[in-house]
């Protein structure tokens, strides 16, 4: 098979093929040996459907067996394909077949198998060979040429963008206004929105403004806590439930990476972002039932998961095993050993990457979506350009070689196509006819990789397909998703190797913003220097005074403003101290002491 690779992968596909095949042995011996009236329910074991025969019955029974399959992957609903396959078997009994049709079934579905294998092996030959071509491709590929420097600041345009996130984290935290309500499974779920909302604030802060708390701490803040409500994670009780046969709604103790992981990548980025000793690590989950769970807890609890995972990653959706929930969630347990000094990382970081090359790495070097943890079988690939590039964002943080080599074969595949060709008519956000969401995290990774070129005519698509709308100085885009959006502002922040960047700590060694009032003045940027701060503000109406608090100041120093607004503030004893200012529309100053100006 064209994903057929590791050896675990070969386990799970021989397991699988001989439960079939004692299944099919079974249902034969039942339609030999059992009396006629029998006939149609062996029929029915041996395909569903089967048992029909022929006609509308059978054909029906087939369609609701494929629903039944894509509501498993969809919801992890282990139980809904062999209740199906079963009643349709069950709902055959009746039918008695002649002795030619109980001949012509089995040899039809023998047959059907057969001429799958053997496009199988057609399949894996060919992608064979257009793997050593990508090969001799990459062997000869030129380094992407060195980005230009990022811009210092956050433009305006940037700033009108990121106050559509900062509107709906600085709501009060129980609120959900402006997220999009579409279903609690799949990627459109709460969970996702409120994981890239916070991602994006902290890569913003991180980039631009790591010297300023007020709002943008505050906004992750009420997201951290956001994610603990009941709307978001409820859903795990219903797919623990059914897809692993477990009456536990705890979503972090077990096989759910898509709430704890993210959760972790959001604990861990938000402080590796601010530059300050964060102590918000405590999760409580309530709802019915209560479990309480810190950081450090998370973390150990997802090590030892992958410390017993045979394929080398773990499980999404139940049995369902996807790389980029894997690499989100390893890219926070990096980052949280680095910040803590722990063990976390090297414990996993090789059986992770093996398992990563040897079980989804396709025969064409493509990604593997997902692939079930039951049976061994990867799905076709699905998503585009979107699945095949968007996972090097977080790639690029635990495994920049592979992570350069999954987008340079990427850019292969794509030779004389466009992005817009490649990239999939759906926002996985919202489920919307928009290619919002591909343009966005496509843009990201290319960003994240280097590849400038491809960043931006990722976003000129973007806007000439979903053109942007500014409303009393907020930006967003008629049906792009709330995903897409987050996506764009982290896209258009970014710089070369910025998560990867992340994954250690940043250090704040100075005067910093402590508060300013959000609904009067954005912060643009807000960086040290050299015992200094560097700020650039833009005030919502200019030529007002505006309010400033400041911590981290030497006690008792006296600092003096430089650049476009001129002042002095001396610090108290615990180094703080306010100043109000006068601001211009764009103002660009330097809070440095009183000794370093005169110098």
């Amino acid at each position: 098979m064209s994903h057929l690779r590791g050896p675990q992968t070969r386990r799970l596909l021989r397991r699988f093929a001989g439960v079939y095949a004692t299944l099919f042995g079974a249902a034969v011996a039942l339609l030999l040996l059992a009396p006629a009236t029998w006939a149609g329910f062996a029929l029915g074991l041996m395909a569903p459907g089967a048992g029909f025969i022929a006609g509308w019955a059978m054909l029906a029974s087939a369609a609701l067996f494929g629903m039944a399959l894509l509501i498993w992957f969809a919801t992890g609903n282990l139980l809904l394909p062999p209740i199906v396959w079963l009643g349709a078997a069950w709902l055959a009994a009746e039918n008695t077949p002649s002795p030619t049709q109980k001949l012509t079934a089995p040899t039809l579905i023998i047959l059907g198998f057969a001429a799958i294998w053997l496009w199988q092996r057609r399949a894996l030959r060919r992608a064979q060979n257009h793997r050593a071509r990508l090969n001799l491709h990459l062997a000869n590929c030129p380094a992407l040429p060195i980005p230009a420097p990022s811009a210092d600041e956050l433009s305006p345009a940037d700033l009108a963008r990121l106050r559509l996130l900062l509107d709906r984290a600085l709501q009060p935290a129980d609120q959900f206004n402006g997220f999009e309500h579409r279903d609690p499974f799949q990627t459109a779920a709460l969970r996702y929105q409120v994981n890239f909302v916070a991602f994006a604030l902290a890569l913003v802060q991180a980039h631009y403004a790591p010297a300023c708390k007020g709002y943008l701490h505050q906004a992750q803040d009420n997201l951290l806590i956001k994610i603990q409500n009941p709307k978001v994670w409820c859903y795990w009780a219903w797919e623990n439930l059914w897809g692993n046969l477990r009456h536990d709604p705890d979503p972090i103790a077990s096989g759910n990476i898509m709430y704890a992981g993210f959760v972790a990548a959001q604990i861990a980025l938000r402080a590796n972002a601010c530059g300050y000793p964060f102590d918000a690590t405590q999760v409580q989950i309530s709802g019915g039932q209560s479990f309480t769970y810190s950081q450090p807890q998370i973390i150990e609890t997802l090590t030892r998961q992958y410390e017993t995972s045979r394929l080398g990653l773990l499980p999404c959706e139940p049995h369902w095993v996807y790389p980029l929930c894997n690499l989100i969630t390893a890219a926070a347990i990096r980052a949280h050993s680095n910040r803590h000094r722990t063990d976390h990382w090297l414990r996993i970081s090789g059986p992770l990457r093996a398992g990563l090359e040897a079980e989804f790495i396709g025969a064409k070097g493509d990604l593997v979506a997902f692939r079930s943890s039951l049976t061994g079988i990867a799905a076709p690939a699905v998503g585009g350009a979107l699945m095949q590039g968007y996972p090097c964002v977080y790639l690029h943080a635990i495994a920049p070689d592979m992570a350069q080599r999954q987008w340079q074969s990427l850019r292969y595949a794509l030779r004389g196509r466009g992005w817009r060709h490649a990239i999939w008519r759906l926002d996985v956000g919202n489920y919307g006819l928009s290619r919002a969401a591909g343009y966005t995290g496509l843009a990201l990774a290319a960003r994240e990789i280097g590849d400038e070129a491809a960043a931006g005519d990722l976003l000129a698509l973007l806007e000439a397909d979903c053109p942007e709308v500014i409303a009393s100085g907020v930006a967003h885009r008629e049906s792009a998703s709330l995903w897409a959006l987050a996506h764009e502002v982290m896209a258009r922040a970014h710089r070369t190797g910025g998560l990867a960047a992340l994954m250690q700590p940043q250090v704040v060694a100075g005067p910093y913003i402590e508060a300013v009032d959000y609904a009067e003045t954005l912060v643009a940027k807000a960086r040290n220097t050299a015992g200094g701060l560097e700020m650039v503000l833009y005030p919502r109406q200019p030529g007002q005074v505006q309010s400033l608090a400041f911590a981290g100041l030497q006690p008792h120093q006296a600092y003096l403003l430089r650049g476009d607004i001129g002042g002095k503030l001396i610090a108290d004893a615990q180094g703080k101290a306010s100043l109000h200012l006068t601001l211009t529309p764009h103002s660009a100053f330097t809070l440095l002491t009183e000794k370093a100006s005169n110098r």
